[in-house]
């Protein structure tokens, strides 16, 4: 006699639960209501005969049980998403990854036509995100901006730093004369979320630091290259970013001998339990030889 396997929808709906710990995120995830969260949980309970979560009217908490139970399908079940989701009904290939919106604006997008072009049959899904990390849905591959070390329970490896150097609108290398870095002195300064890019340039070139704790502040990347080209300013900028507005004439770097190495990278992430699908493997090949090439 089979044992009876719970319905699929009631198990996806309690390791949203598990994962986000909370009723209404989990049901926002699942566009759902969180009454049905709340239904289906207690429908799961009464099949199994346990109590998978303790509630409260603020918290939800996994029960001994029901954590027992997550760490042991959570795996298979992770691997069947994968594995179905790699097929829609007319039996396109699919493939989710998830970037962040600079990354993906400036550099993935103008080379992706070739991937694309090279599979067809590809159903390619972008989610953009630059705040957490997020591996929602079906994601099978990330591109974050960071460190080896800043998402350890993930596979996370390198995949390309970025040079910064200083940019401007030709017009105004042209207007203040810029011709070598302590021409800097006299500009308006740029910064991409923080000072401490600039301060980590000036330090390279020997200039005094003060100047650099001044300027304007852009919390967005893409939003920081607009502004380099509309504004009388100069930012610190990536190369491997600005190559399309580099050769539109749209930026000038009036010393590009004066770079800046990233300590951080781009780094491409794998969830631990999701195995690559054919399109992942075929991504994940691509990309890495394209960011080599752009080294």
């Amino acid at each position: 006699m089979h044992q009876r396997i719970p319905n699929f929808e009631l198990l996806a709906t309690f390791l949203a639960v598990h994962s986000d710990g909370n009723f209404s995120i989990a049901a926002q995830r699942l566009n759902i209501t969180q009454s049905a969260v709340s239904h289906r949980i207690k429908r799961l309970e009464d099949e199994l005969g346990i109590v998978l979560f303790e509630r409260s009217p603020h918290h939800v908490f996994v029960t001994e049980a029901g954590a027992e139970l997550a760490s042991e399908i959570e795996p298979a079940f992770k691997a069947l998403v994968t594995t179905f989701a790699c097929f829609n009904a007319r039996g396109e290939c699919s493939l989710e990854i998830e970037v962040e919106p600079a990354f993906s604006t400036k550099w993935l997008a103008p080379r992706l036509k070739n991937f694309l072009n090279e599979n067809p049959s590809l159903k390619l899904q972008l989610n953009l995100s630059d705040k957490r990390l997020e591996f929602s849905g079906q994601t099978q591959i990330a591109i974050k901006w960071g460190h080896p070390d800043s998402w350890p329970e993930y596979q996370c490896e390198p995949l390309m730093g970025l040079t910064f150097t200083p940019m401007c609108s030709p017009e105004f290398a042209q207007r203040n004369k810029l011709l070598s870095p302590i021409d800097i002195l006299r500009c308006v300064l740029i910064h991409d979320r923080d000072y401490d890019n600039w301060l980590a340039w000036a330090r390279l070139n020997n200039l005094p630091l003060e100047h650099f704790k001044s300027g304007h502040i852009i919390r967005d990347t893409a939003l920081l290259e607009q502004t380099a080209i509309e504004s009388d300013g100069v930012a610190l900028y990536a190369i491997e970013l600005a190559d399309a507005a580099l050769r539109r004439g749209d930026l000038s770097a009036p010393f590009p001998e004066a770079k800046l190495m990233s300590n951080a990278h781009y780094m491409l992430l794998k969830h631990p339990t999701r195995r690559l699908s054919d399109a992942g493997k075929s991504f994940d090949k691509w990309i890495r030889h394209i960011a080599c090439g752009s080294d």
